[in-house]
């Protein structure tokens, strides 16, 4: 049965002009079948919304609104995105380090460990951290 939870999201990235991290907070809903998780929020600056389906194998971040992606995280692998924007497609790769799930019956977090390279060259290290629990904004 789906959830409403609040959410929380961190996004720590390393590049070379230095750590910058931006933290949003969404309104969603929360889903749990045994070892995986569905996290579905509206994200209103991007005008759409995004999923997350994780498990402590991978997960997928789907973005939907001006800015587009689907994001495929696999510990120890590369993996193709298309991020567009409304300035354009640009492609990059996705290479997992890490991901640690957390899940318990209310609340848990998500965080993935990764680096972002375009053209073969890395652009950035990143840690995304998406907490939830009962509650709204």
């Amino acid at each position: 049965m789906k959830k409403p939870v609040k959410i929380t999201s961190c996004l720590n990235y390393t590049t070379e002009s230095g750590v910058d991290i931006i933290e949003s907070e969404f309104q969603g809903m929360y889903l749990r079948a045994e070892d995986r998780l569905m996290l579905c929020y509206d994200e209103p600056d991007n005008e759409g919304y995004s999923r997350l389906i994780a498990s402590a194998e991978g997960a997928t971040l789907r973005r939907k609104g001006q800015v587009r992606s689907l994001m495929e995280f696999l510990p120890g692998h590369t993996t193709a995105v298309d991020y567009i924007m409304p300035e354009g497609r640009m492609p990059m790769q996705i290479l997992t380090h890490s991901i640690d799930l957390q899940m318990h019956s209310q609340h848990g977090a998500f965080e993935v460990a990764y680096s972002v390279m375009v053209a073969g060259e890395t652009t950035s290290e990143n840690i995304l951290r998406i907490t939830w629990k009962p509650g709204s904004l």
